[in-house]
């Protein structure tokens, strides 16, 4: 998308349902319907409440990727970072020594959750960032 001077770049949509909720986290599982044609993320995932075991701040939740059959032991990715709007967050994942933008949009009551992931940008500075999220995500 290119509005005037300034370019959003690209990035792919993953729709994920929920399956599956108990009090201390949510599996969400991979629309392939309503995602894009490239799968950069796990068909399961999990979003668990943050229990403060790294340095993180601002951070009450967490994505984690299934990419093993146990969770304990499965990918832990990023904090979801909370935004102006209340059902965006932010994060990130290192994908072969990039950094790639991850935008968490929580729709239909919390029973979706899209991911769109910025593969291979990060934005260097958080006024990039904060127009980001203004413009394609309100937040």
């Amino acid at each position: 998308m290119n509005t005037g001077n300034v370019r959003t770049p690209d990035f792919y949509t993953h729709i994920f349902d929920l399956t599956h909720e108990v009090k201390s986290y949510s599996v969400f599982t991979y629309n392939f319907t309503k995602s894009s044609n490239i799968q950069l993320l796990t068909e399961t995932l999990r979003i668990e409440l943050f229990r403060g075991k790294s340095n993180a701040k601002d951070i009450t939740t967490y994505l984690r990727l299934r990419t093993t059959n146990n969770w304990q032991t499965c990918e832990q990715v990023t904090g979801l970072r909370p935004t102006k709007n209340g059902n965006v967050f932010y994060g990130n994942r290192q994908v072969n020594g990039k950094r790639n933008l991850l935008v968490f949009e929580y729709l239909d009551k919390g029973n979706v959750l899209k991911i769109d992931v910025y593969k291979a940008f990060y934005p260097n500075t958080l006024k990039i960032l904060q127009d980001i999220l203004k413009r394609n995500y309100n937040a």
